[in-house]
């Protein structure tokens, strides 16, 4: 004897109406919604690193570099401000001189080896960044100021 047919109640194909509509939702294409993400970058022993640099790459980026950008990393108070900058392959930096005395910028990393001449106020044309990696600042005259330039080209 067979067991009785399973008795289906309500409207006639609902129930695969809604399974279809919820693998729809669920499968949907497009970007997600948006969230907040907080990143917190700590060294090994658990204190927070001030300066430190993270890069979220798209994973469909599909080669898509940003574009160029034009920046200032001025000398105020025989420092470097702001003493890290993150730009784009093939970017500009402008270095004025807000101080008083004079600077001359310089760098010895492999992305962009250069040095400007003694100079106040106004700089020399901006320096052209078209390699990426870390680039380290330092002024010739005055041997504490320090400061970097990540080139990406992310």
């Amino acid at each position: 004897m067979r067991p009785p047919a399973r008795v289906h109640r309500g409207v006639p194909g609902a129930r695969q109406w809604a399974a279809a509509l919820l693998l729809a939702a669920l499968t949907r294409v497009g970007p997600a919604p948006a969230a907040t993400l907080v990143i917190t970058v700590q060294s090994p022993d658990g204190h927070a690193l001030a300066g430190a640099v993270v890069m979220a790459r798209p994973l469909d980026s599909q080669g898509k570099r940003p574009a160029p950008v034009h920046a200032v990393m001025d000398q105020v108070d025989r420092a470097f401000a702001p003493d890290l900058l993150v730009i784009p392959v093939g970017s500009t930096v402008e270095f004025p001189n807000s101080d008083s005395v004079s600077h001359q910028i310089y760098s010895f990393s492999q992305p962009k080896r250069f040095k400007l001449p003694l100079y106040r106020g106004k700089p020399y044309p901006p320096v052209q960044f078209d390699q990426a990696g870390v680039v380290t600042l330092g002024c010739n005259i005055h041997d504490d100021m320090l400061a970097y330039l990540l080139v990406t080209d992310a």
